[in-house]
């Protein structure tokens, strides 16, 4: 949400958040709640801006908010609140027929599911149990941000799409964002709109 989690950026941010028409839902990513998050730095998160983790349903779609940092770097008792919290709003949503988008900051990999970890990606362990979940459980697509470049891959069906910024991008495309068309045919297309538009 900002490059740096101090008091004059989050300000910046929450009043333009505050000045859009639509409605916009936050996903925490490594600087707002540092590389290693602890228990005060997700407590001010949730006291400036809002929950880490949520979910809601927008016309017969599940939306799962996700808190990325808890799964590249654990914090115990806050990640497992957040496993059990996934492992039981999943499952009820796809005994519903309820398709589901996992939005997150990082990706779970880049290239290949069974890469090695590095900055851009989560621990293979945690991502092979997660794309496990996802599969079981309706999951269509995860989206992200964090690369800092176009990255779109396909896992057997479920679309993982970490998408240009609003502020730089290291592949030199240009600043945007990306408008998804969800309706019966998949995988679904998303479309780059470029804020020169604006």
């Amino acid at each position: 949400l900002t490059h740096k989690h101090t008091e004059t950026a989050m300000a910046d941010f929450l009043r333009i958040k505050a000045a859009l028409t639509i409605p916009c839902y936050c996903a925490v990513g490594n600087h707002d709640v540092g590389q290693t998050p602890t228990a005060e730095s997700l407590q001010n998160y949730r006291k400036v801006v809002d929950r880490d983790y949520f979910a809601f349903e927008h016309k017969g779609h599940l939306f799962a908010i996700v808190n990325t940092q808890l799964w590249k770097a654990p914090l115990p008792d806050e990640s497992a609140r957040q496993e059990a919290w996934l492992t039981k709003i999943l499952p009820t949503a796809s005994a519903q027929g309820m398709p589901t988008f996992v939005v997150g900051h990082y990706p779970l990999f880049t290239k290949e599911p069974d890469e090695d970890e590095k900055y851009d990606n989560l621990p293979i362990t945690k991502r092979k149990e997660l794309l496990k979940l996802f599969e079981q459980h309706s999951v269509v697509a995860m989206l992200g941000g964090h690369t800092h470049k176009l990255v779109v891959n396909d896992y057997h069906g479920i679309q993982l799409v970490n998408g240009e910024t609003t502020c730089v991008n290291v592949d030199h495309r240009p600043m945007g964002f990306r408008l998804w068309h969800v309706g019966d045919t998949r995988p679904y297309r998303h479309d780059f709109i470029p804020l020169e538009n604006f």
